[in-house]
């Protein structure tokens, strides 16, 4: 039969340091201990709180979202180092990656998006709309990157570094539909950017008392 075992008080306890990144500090402390069920539960409705001001069902689901997605960013994070973003497409294929992170939208769908958003850039003869597209999606990399390590570094606030990662996202996107708004086109491509900018919108409309926070 197991006996519990008790620790002499002359010994100091083992401690562990917390692990790296954004879940971890979710549920352990810095000294690597796990947080109390309550002290958990309260970081993360501070958390939750400060990303969406939710106070309604559907605000609160997008501000899990949006946690989920900063914390599968951080995953992708890691391939940065190892990005050629002087290769458009493993540059596109990388911002890709991100905005996933923060959609429901299945990866052929969201391909499909992107496909509109290029073939549209094609009809402006006047401007070279890919090359500042690809400085768009470079540059997003670029500031998701320093938020996370901001976070590693300087063991920044969660909710901070989710705010900076997600608006870098909005922002990013944005720019991209900018650059092709204005493009006079008919048929299919032009109904797929009015679906896209639509639906753009809408999660710029729910996220405006995110954004505001900083």
């Amino acid at each position: 039969m197991w006996r519990t075992l008790s620790r002499p008080a002359n010994i100091a306890p083992l401690l562990q340091a917390r692990p790296d990144g954004l879940l971890a500090k979710i549920r352990f402390r810095k000294d690597g201990q796990p947080r109390s069920k309550l002290v958990g539960a309260a970081f993360v409705l501070q958390t939750l709180t400060f990303m969406a001001g939710a106070d309604t069902l559907e605000e609160s689901s997008m501000a899990v979202a949006v946690l989920a997605g900063v914390i599968y960013a951080q995953k992708e994070d890691m391939k940065y180092d190892k990005t050629n973003f002087d290769d458009r497409e493993e540059n596109l294929e990388y911002f890709k990656s991100l905005y996933i992170c923060f959609t429901p939208t299945p990866e052929e769908e969201l391909s499909k998006m992107f496909d509109t958003i290029f073939e549209l850039m094609t009809h402006d003869k006047d401007n070279d709309l890919k090359t500042e597209a690809y400085e768009i999606t470079r540059e997003a990399a670029q500031q998701v990157h320093e938020a996370f390590e901001k976070l590693g570094r300087e063991d920044a606030p969660v909710e901070l570094v989710a705010n900076i990662v997600f608006a870098v996202m909005l922002d990013a996107t944005r720019k991209l539909l900018e650059l092709v708004e204005d493009i006079e086109v008919d048929g299919e491509a032009q109904y797929n950017f009015q679906l896209i900018k639509d639906h753009s919108d809408k999660n710029s409309k729910s996220l405006k008392d995110y954004e505001s926070l900083g």
